[in-house]
């Protein structure tokens, strides 16, 4: 089991307020709730279910656009897998990745929960950027 996910789920499901349902699970159920690799593993990113318990905890985050060009969006459509593969290994904190929604008209975003990284995210000016930067 990843210690790193224990750990952040164990973390947030502290900052839950006390009518929280997700409080109604345990840590262990927590985990595969939360996180699309469930607690196996090394991907950080969450499951809609862990998006709003980190929402409800108020844990800090920073919104980027998932693509920022039609370029982007028509590579990644390509091999959405591999795309997901690659966020999955090169970003090393908790992220949510907020689809497109046609009805309201929003872009696809990625939610990332780490301070240094999105900072190092607005450096590099895109996504993609600071993943090509990343070995």
């Amino acid at each position: 089991m990843s210690n790193t996910k224990l750990e952040i789920t164990e973390a947030v499901f502290k900052e839950l307020p006390e009518h929280s349902k997700h409080r109604s699970f345990t840590v262990e159920q927590s985990m595969f709730k939360w996180w699309v690799s469930g607690r196996g593993g090394q991907s950080l990113r969450l499951k809609d279910d862990g998006y709003e318990a980190f929402t409800e905890a108020n844990i800090a985050h920073y919104k980027f656009p998932l693509f920022t060009n039609k370029t982007d969006y028509t590579s990644i459509l390509n091999n959405p897998n591999s795309y997901t593969l690659s966020l999955s290994k090169k970003i090393k904190c908790p992220f949510y990745i907020i689809k497109l929604n046609k009805a309201v008209k929003t872009e696809p975003e990625i939610i990332i929960y780490d301070d240094k990284i999105a900072m190092w995210m607005t450096i590099y000016g895109t996504l993609q950027e600071y993943l090509d930067s990343v070995r």
